[in-house]
């Protein structure tokens, strides 16, 4: 194998080989974009879970401090974290179909945020402690945490839609063919909510 001397000798520059640190950013980058239909819906689920019961415990150690039942609060808001998140799952709110649609996750927020707040409110009545959920760290939590997990939506949806434009979300699918019916079925995989970079 000719030395880099040799090379310059005779008037030509080395071949450059890339290093395994040049490949690194490269190949992680690629492992990024390949997982992400399974990482960013993991990656809600405790987002969504964290949120709604750090503001639920904010709210009741600014409100409700001197009244001493912050046990049973913290223990409501962490089933209504964890009751929201069951039924945005039952809804199919972390599919990557739907994160990518922002009114249907709003609207899913709104209905699923609103059910989980009302059971922990009946069973409130339900054991006899309503009065503890009827004051004002109630309501300003239900209100905080639903703008928080519309605006988080919000920023999901634009971030989502830009790794899109620059291809990272876009699937490689090959169509084998040359009929109607293979290029008909081509252009709705291009053309879905989902979309799909047919290369043959």
């Amino acid at each position: 194998m000719p030395s880099d001397s040799s090379y310059v000798d005779r008037g030509f520059a080395p071949p450059l080989t890339p290093s395994s640190s040049d490949l690194a950013p490269a190949a992680a980058s690629r492992t990024w974009d390949a997982d992400l239909e399974t990482r960013l819906p993991g990656l809600l689920r405790v987002i969504d879970w964290v949120a709604i019961a750090l503001l639920g415990l904010t709210m009741d150690g600014l409100f409700a401090a001197q009244s001493g039942e912050s046990l049973t609060h913290a223990l409501a808001v962490v089933l209504g974290a964890t009751a929201t998140v069951n039924f945005m799952h039952l809804a199919h709110a972390y599919s990557m179909h739907s994160i990518g649609r922002l009114p249907v996750q709003l609207t899913k927020i709104a209905v699923t945020w609103s059910g989980a707040f009302l059971g922990v409110m009946m069973i409130g009545v339900a054991v006899e402690h309503a009065h503890e959920f009827w004051g004002r760290w109630a309501t300003v939590w239900f209100v905080s945490a639903l703008l928080l997990l519309a605006a988080m939506r919000c920023v999901v949806v634009c971030r989502l839609r830009r790794w899109r434009t620059e291809g990272r979300t876009i699937r490689n699918i090959a169509v084998l063919g040359t009929g109607e019916e293979a290029f008909a079925l081509a252009q709705r995989l291009s053309d879905g909510a989902d979309k799909a970079h047919v290369v043959g």
